[in-house]
């Protein structure tokens, strides 16, 4: 039987958060997972330094058995550079235990800038899932916005991610 692998957000307290079948992973905002960023938008600093959103936890879960696993998991973006003075970062290596989402600087892994993450270079997340309600290791993405960009919405960003199922 083919597997139903969907996206899960994670947002809450920890140590486990609240689980979510969500795409929509509100990188623009610097309050919590559900407040629309033009209620809650990351501002542009005064001066110098650095404005972050939400961390945004996301991961994969199977929610129908494939006949054997599903593993190699791999995120990427475009390529293309979000703006000036806006860059998304993700960690690069294994997050495997949630922790509440902060509005600082991530610390969750080795932070790249995901515009360098790109189909030649992507980002694998481990995870086997061979059984209904499994999970993968976490991606964790932040918005990080300097006094070099210009003010304004940014665009939806997309994040691209495949599996191999055997």
């Amino acid at each position: 039987m083919a597997a139903t692998i969907v996206v899960v957000k994670t947002y809450g307290a920890g140590p486990t958060g609240t689980q979510a079948a969500d795409t929509t992973f509100g990188l623009k905002s610097v309050d919590d997972h559900a407040t629309a960023p033009a209620d809650a938008p990351v501002q542009i600093p005064e001066s110098s330094g650095t404005n972050y959103s939400y961390e945004c936890w996301m991961r994969f879960k199977c929610t129908v058995a494939p006949s054997n696993q599903c593993n190699n998991f791999k995120v990427w973006s475009s390529g293309s550079a979000v703006g000036t003075g806006i860059v998304i970062t993700v960690n690069s290596d294994a997050v495997t235990t949630y922790a509440t989402p902060v509005v600082t600087i991530s610390e969750k892994g080795t932070r790249v800038d995901f515009a360098t993450k790109d189909s030649g270079s992507k980002i694998s997340i481990a995870g086997t899932l061979d059984a209904e309600n499994e999970v993968t290791d976490f991606s964790v993405f932040q918005l990080a916005v300097s006094e070099t960009a210009s003010p304004g919405d940014m665009a939806d960003q997309t994040i691209y991610y495949s599996y191999d199922e055997s």
